[in-house]
């Protein structure tokens, strides 16, 4: 006799372990496969065609993303609903009815056999794949505005909501690099969001892994040979993914080796910034990403006793950042300097002009940090505690685990 979890596993590999040979049973019935067998059957050729093709989403999906990828109609959705193929809801055990652009979910064994289905339609798979990587990558570059300013909240929920997606769109992305023309602007596009995502949950691991899965990938692509915007490109990826990892390794206290991808992020973004053939967008995008990265170097720098150079570092960020009229990175910066400043009451100053500039934009993820440093240059343990009660307060407000 199996137990729970061999049955468990067993299903996860084949569910047509899910099956009877008793003799009082319809054949129809005998397996799980002739139950779904039936039931497609049944349906009509665009209730397939869509059923089969939502096979490619995980976790659940919403109603824009099934007609943006799988083309499907609000009629056929609602039809698949009705034959109990698709659920609305978080989970097909919900109650919760969908909302507007409301989300549904299919059970694992259902998708098991549209997944099937869409894998007998080759050049049909390949496009749904691809459609879901940009319309994923496209969410993620869409929730960057709003991880910097007052809509984090929504924005950490609504990445999170949508995180196995978001995982299936990037590993897709990486593994096309050497044949899809766009998947490094893709990754471009995801990288931003995901980065502020993971360091701000705490999910420094996972997020090291897909930037060093997707750093593997680059370094495999032959030099792109395709004219100057292709080149860009992919400089622009290889750069923002190496920042991106060096921050998280940062995060990990691994602070030599963070440094070094840092480094190397720092000096491809100096050389694309100088590229006169570069777009006015790019460019300003690779402005950003090196404020960033300076930033971070700096902190990792005057950890290795070069405050000095750590501080012309945070200083550039500073003048870099008020350059380009970007807030929300000059808050950071502002709040790095106030670190790397050796008077008490220098760094006090710095910290509380960060905090009000965080506030300004909406920034509270960051103004808890700025409360976090400024909680050790108060005089009284009544400061120390108001201060701990107002991050505890932003913290339970943005819902955020890494807390």
């Amino acid at each position: 006799v199996l137990t729970p979890a061999q049955i468990a596993t067993e299903v996860e590999k084949n569910y047509d372990f899910l099956a009877t040979n008793m003799r009082n049973i319809a054949m129809r019935h005998r397996s799980i496969r002739a139950v779904f067998d039936s039931s497609w059957a049944l349906l009509t050729e665009e209730e397939q065609r869509t059923f089969r093709r939502l096979a490619v989403f995980q976790g659940g999906f919403r109603r824009r993303a099934a007609a943006t990828v799988a083309n499907a109609t609000l009629l056929t959705l609602t039809n698949l609903v009705n034959k109990s193929l698709l659920y609305e809801g978080e989970t097909h055990t919900t109650d919760t009815p969908a909302m507007e652009d409301g989300r549904y979910t299919m059970h694992e064994l259902l998708k098991q056999y549209a997944a099937e289905k869409l894998g007998d339609q080759a050049d049909e798979r390949h496009r749904m794949e691809a459609r879901h990587a940009a319309f994923y990558t496209r969410f993620l570059r869409r929730q960057e505005p709003r991880l910097r300013g007052g809509q984090q909240k929504e924005a950490l929920e609504a990445i999170s909501q949508e995180l196995d997606n978001i995982r299936q769109a990037w590993k897709w992305s990486v593994r096309q690099l050497l044949v899809e023309p766009q998947a490094g602007q893709q990754l471009i596009d995801a990288a931003a969001s995901l980065i502020i995502f993971y360091e701000t949950r705490g999910m420094v691991i996972e997020g090291r892994e897909m930037l060093q899965a997707a750093l593997d990938a680059l370094n495999g692509v032959p030099s792109p040979n395709g004219g100057i915007a292709q080149k860009n490109t992919y400089l622009h990826a290889l750069a923002r993914i190496q920042g991106g990892l060096g921050l998280m390794l940062y995060r990990m206290n691994r602070f030599n080796q963070g440094a070094d991808y840092l480094r190397e992020s720092e000096g491809i973004l100096r050389d694309l910034i100088a590229v006169p053939e570069l777009d006015a967008g790019t460019r300003l995008e690779a402005k950003r990403d090196l404020i960033l990265v300076l930033t971070y170097l700096s902190f990792a720098i005057a950890r290795t006793a070069r405050q000095q150079l750590g501080r012309e570092m945070i200083l550039e960020a500073i003048a870099l950042s008020k350059a380009i009229g970007d807030r929300w990175s000059l808050v950071r910066a502002t709040n790095g300097l106030a670190l790397l400043t050796t008077s008490f009451q220098e760094q006090k100053r710095l910290l509380k002009k960060a905090l009000r500039m965080a506030q300004e934009i909406g920034d509270r993820i960051l103004a808890t940090r700025i409360l976090l440093n400024l909680s050790g240059y108060t005089n009284t343990p009544e400061d120390s505690f108001a201060y701990a009660a107002d991050i505890y307060a932003i913290y339970q407000e943005i819902r955020n685990p890494a807390a």
